[in-house]
C-alpha cells in the first residue's frame, strides 16, 4: 500500500506480506520510496526466498 501525505509532503508505504516487517517506509519522491522499499526488502526477506 503507498499513499502521499499532504501534511508531510512525503510518500509512505507499507510491506505487504509475506514480508516479516511491519513498519512504515518513507521517501521525499516516489523514486526515494522505491529505493527505500528495495532496502526493506532486501533486508527482511520471507524465510526460504532469495
Amino acid at each position: 500500500m503507498v499513499w502521499y501525505g499532504h501534511h508531510t509532503r512525503h510518500w509512505w508505504a507499507m510491506p505487504c506480506p509475506p514480508y516479516p516487517w511491519f513498519g512504515l517506509i518513507e521517501g521525499r519522491t516516489p523514486a526515494d520510496l522505491l529505493a527505500r522499499v528495495r532496502e526493506v526488502q532486501a533486508c527482511h526477506r520471507p524465510r526460504g526466498t532469495r
